[in-house]
């Protein structure tokens, strides 16, 4: 199912060479987004996570995004990104919060691609790049709200 999704998504060799550029470049920003994101959940759920949770999920998706953009799409990494949505789902976090996490985490890791150090002619592909793997790792953590509320 998952070399399926990452076919789809036409994650290639020329693919995932770029993304290997891109972890270098977008890490502080990515935090920053996840801090803002963790602190807006706090308003919006009823049993908001504590600042030592956050931090555990932070550092999580810290991990993970760092296997991901270095393409190691191995059983720890899906097995991550799986886990850290049935954490959300399990926070009560209603999934049009992490959909528009990952919106503002793309238009923001997009802005440190064009505005960055990265070669000019390859930053078109670095944001096509970047949205192929934010896609992966958000399907892959969305679908595990399924098996919780089936569970």
């Amino acid at each position: 199912m998952n070399d399926a999704l990452i076919s789809f998504l036409e994650i290639d060799a020329p693919s995932q060479r770029l993304a290997r550029l891109i972890w270098p470049v977008a890490e502080h920003r990515a935090l920053v987004v996840t801090d803002r994101f963790y602190q807006a959940v706090r308003t919006v759920i009823p049993n908001s996570p504590t600042t030592e949770q956050i931090e555990q999920l932070r550092t999580g998706h810290c991990r993970r995004w760092q296997r991901l953009f270095d393409s190691k799409f191995d059983q720890e990494y899906f097995s991550s990104a799986s886990l850290m949505g049935i954490r959300h789902c399990e926070m009560g976090l209603d999934c049009k919060w992490h959909v528009a996490c990952y919106a503002k985490l793309s238009a923001e890791l997009s802005d440190e691609i064009l505005d960055g150090p990265l070669p000019g002619h390859s930053k078109p592909n670095l944001v096509a790049t970047l949205g192929k793997y934010l896609a992966l790792d958000m399907a892959v953590s969305l679908s595990s709200y399924t098996s919780v509320w089936i569970d």
